[in-house]
């Protein structure tokens, strides 16, 4: 299938990076999930799934070596009054540069300060761009990134962390964005590819939960196609044409 830009402007499907959606309990659950929500259109606005399965336990040590010492220089530190520009270089450590995420090291750490405070629950949404090979070859790896962090951008609007943090924000000006996460948004957790996206929700396993929990995807991937064709108009104004073929 190839296809273009019509009229100048970006609205083919074609233009954008479609994501697919998985959601479970546990990250495993989610993966499951994702693998079946993958089996689908791959064009589809709407290609999520739910895993319905038997429970799958996390099995990943939430708390690596590395978050441990990150957490220890953290704690050293806050003791000894360290300023605000070396506490942001050291949380840089674990973020993502591209994104503005929270990476794997981010992630090990935002789970075991939750667990510290007795959050032991939670949902997981795993997203993963489909055909990432066929948009990089027609955009350019410079021009996909774009879209990755349109993405990230609409992940945080559409959680409580990105509403939390701007309410914390016009309150506090300057205060670090570790200081007011609340759902854990991270980019390339495992060393994944850097389309691939994970959303830790903060909620008791329940029946209605779980339905906040997918009004949550929705709206996120609302949210991540709109930036999108945003991207691809600002691309095409710039006349950055391409074609992709799949």
């Amino acid at each position: 299938m190839s296809a273009e830009h019509v009229d100048g402007k970006a609205g083919n499907l074609e233009d954008i990076i479609i994501y697919s959606v998985g959601i479970g309990a546990s990250f495993e659950e989610a993966a499951k999930a994702l693998q079946e929500a993958k089996k689908g259109d791959k064009l589809s606005l709407a290609n999520a799934a739910v895993y319905r399965g038997e429970p799958v336990p996390e099995t990943d040590s939430v708390l690596s070596s590395n978050a441990e010492n990150y957490l220890k220089v953290s704690r050293f530190l806050e003791k000894n009054n360290a300023d605000v520009d070396t506490l942001n270089a050291h949380a840089l450590l674990g973020m993502d540069s591209k994104t503005g995420l929270i990476n794997g090291l981010g992630y090990s750490v935002a789970r075991e300060l939750l667990r510290a405070r007795g959050v032991n629950q939670g949902y997981f949404i795993l997203l993963d761009g489909n055909d990432m090979h066929g948009h990089n070859e027609a955009k350019g790896y410079s021009n996909v990134d774009d879209y990755l962090t349109a993405t990230g951008q609409a992940i945080v609007e559409s959680t409580r962390s990105g509403l939390e943090r701007r309410d914390d924000e016009r309150k506090a000006p300057g205060r670090r964005k570790s200081d007011v996460q609340e759902d854990i948004i991270a980019h390339r957790v495992h060393d994944s590819a850097g389309d691939e996206f994970l959303v830790y929700i903060t909620l008791q396993h329940s029946p209605e939960n779980l339905e906040i929990v997918k009004g949550t995807a929705n709206r996120m991937l609302n949210r991540i196609y709109e930036l999108e064709m945003e991207v691809a108009q600002r691309h095409i104004e710039a006349g950055k044409s391409y074609t992709l073929v799949t």
